[in-house]
């Protein structure tokens, strides 16, 4: 399996992801966390923080954006590669998640994987870093187009009911030609 880099998606409509065939690196699924995720140690918090991915991955694969906004605090600060600046609280974020999730066709599968994942915790607070890949995929197991983007989401316990996403941070690199760079490539 690899990740696609012949096809871009147009920003809100194909950003759904998934292991891509035909491109130049690998890239995993949602079932796990990269194999080559940076680990310090065994933390408990890693293992809450794999779960997080395959809830996300799942939550957009069913685009579902209740279940995928469930994930974030209600202080949420969210900075997207797409359209708005930044979007401030729950209410805010949860409207693009049902602009987004709503604006895929019924067509079109939706897959995510995490690569490159690196996760970290200190008390109530967690950071993790990745690369995410979107991609839509049709009925026939074809992907349609993808993306990558850069991701960072800093965490807040919730007790014992987990963790939520406090702050999400997605970009994509930027040419000297001033056109986003959609697709990593590792040499």
């Amino acid at each position: 399996m690899k990740c696609s880099s012949k096809q871009n998606a147009s920003p809100r409509s194909a950003r759904s992801g998934s292991a891509v065939p035909g491109a130049a690196k690998p890239c995993v699924v949602i079932e796990l966390l990269t194999p080559n995720a940076h680990r310090l140690g065994h933390d408990p918090a890693h293992d809450d923080f794999e779960a997080l991915t395959r809830e996300y991955a799942a939550a957009v694969s069913a685009k579902d954006p209740r279940r995928l906004a469930a994930m974030y605090d209600a202080d949420v600060r969210v900075f997207d590669a797409w359209g708005q600046w930044s979007h401030e609280g729950l209410a805010d974020w949860s409207r693009s998640l049902e602009d987004w999730l709503g604006s895929l066709s019924e067509e079109e599968a939706v897959r995510v994987g995490f690569d490159d994942v690196s996760a970290s915790a200190l008390g109530d607070m967690g950071l993790l870093t990745g690369t995410i890949t979107f991609a839509a995929v049709d009925k026939a197991g074809q992907v349609l187009r993808s993306l990558q983007e850069r991701l960072t989401w800093v965490l807040r316990r919730k007790g014992s009911d987990g963790w939520a996403i406090l702050h999400q941070h997605t970009s994509f690199p930027v040419g000297s030609d001033q056109t986003a760079i959609m697709r990593r490539i590792k040499d």
